[in-house]
């Protein structure tokens, strides 16, 4: 994979980059250029720090207000919705209050506070409608139902923005690259020439860079989300708590929007509750990194297929 053109791009507070295989260098850059344009577009419209962006003007909406979105931007409000539902509410963009509130907190908080912020957390409260418009094509509205909701696509925006991006890819011919946003979501297409899929490694924590594994990955994608080692910034939305007992989580899924939204929620769920969806959801995978009550770390996988 080394010999490979790799091309790197800063967008989305993140180090992005595409690996592609086969191709001619120079052909390879402008495609990966054309790649790196459309995510730079979708961070104009998904960034909550830029004041003109879709999702800073949602969260400016007051209770009964709706405003017109872009199509992609709809299109990730949607896959996060479908995402909270599936999952039962454990992943969830509208998040945010709570995250903040637990950001440097070393006590176990307080159940009023807790309590009143998670009145305002809750996909529900965002109202996604496709209407009509004057000229007799779609809009696409986004509509607030409850005060104070903030809406924070980061844990689904930089895996939308890779299958994106790879869309582009394609347009190009492309059909044999690795992307990846910070190292944390991976999205393959295709394989390297010769070989079953893409190699890339899942369950290695700091510490323990010995329990890290092989995996090949074709035409889906592998995400990863860190819990105790990155500290408590990862809250269950529906206890309005930290989730505890996991130092990270690994999904694979056929999008990386999808994988990177399970990889969250993958560290609140209880392994129950990630065999109930996986029964329902056999393409994806999970895998999770473990401390046992004597303070070891232990992978278990779900689903996950190793190439070691």
């Amino acid at each position: 994979m080394t010999d490979f053109p790799r091309f790197p791009h800063q967008a989305m507070a993140t180090a992005f980059e595409i690996v592609i295989a086969d191709e001619s260098a120079d052909y390879a850059r402008q495609a990966a250029e054309a790649a790196f344009g459309e995510i730079d577009r979708l961070e104009l419209l998904l960034s909550r720090y830029n004041d003109a962006s879709d999702i800073a003007r949602i969260n400016r909406l007051r209770p009964g207000e709706s405003l017109r979105v872009g199509l992609q931007t709809f299109e990730c409000l949607r896959a996060a919705t479908k995402a909270c539902e599936e999952t039962n509410g454990a992943f969830d963009i509208t998040v945010g209050p709570l995250v903040d509130y637990w950001k440097g907190r070393k006590d176990n908080g307080s159940d009023e506070e807790i309590n009143a912020l998670r009145r305002r957390v809750g996909i529900r409260h965002l109202d996604l409608r496709e209407e009509t418009d004057e000229a007799g094509g779609k809009a696409f509205v986004v509509g607030v139902k409850q005060e104070g909701v903030e809406v924070d696509p980061g844990g689904i925006g930089k895996g939308f923005a890779l299958d994106q991006a790879a869309g582009v890819l394609r347009d190009w011919s492309i059909c044999c690259a690795l992307l990846d946003s910070g190292g944390s979501t991976l999205l393959a297409l295709g394989a390297t020439p010769g070989e079953e899929g893409w190699p890339v490694s899942a369950g290695g924590v700091p510490d323990h860079p010995e329990l890290a594994r092989r995996v090949l990955l074709r035409d889906r994608a592998l995400s990863s989300s860190g819990g105790e080692f990155q500290g408590r910034h990862v809250i269950d939305p529906r206890t309005g708590r930290p989730a505890e007992g996991k130092a990270a989580a690994w999904s694979l899924a056929p999008t990386a929007a999808e994988a990177d939204a399970l990889s969250t929620a993958f560290l609140v769920m209880s392994e129950t509750e990630i065999e109930r969806y996986r029964a329902h959801h056999s393409s994806a995978a999970a895998l999770l990194a473990v401390r046992s009550a004597a303070g070891a770390i232990q992978t278990r996988s779900f689903g996950f297929a190793f190439a070691d």
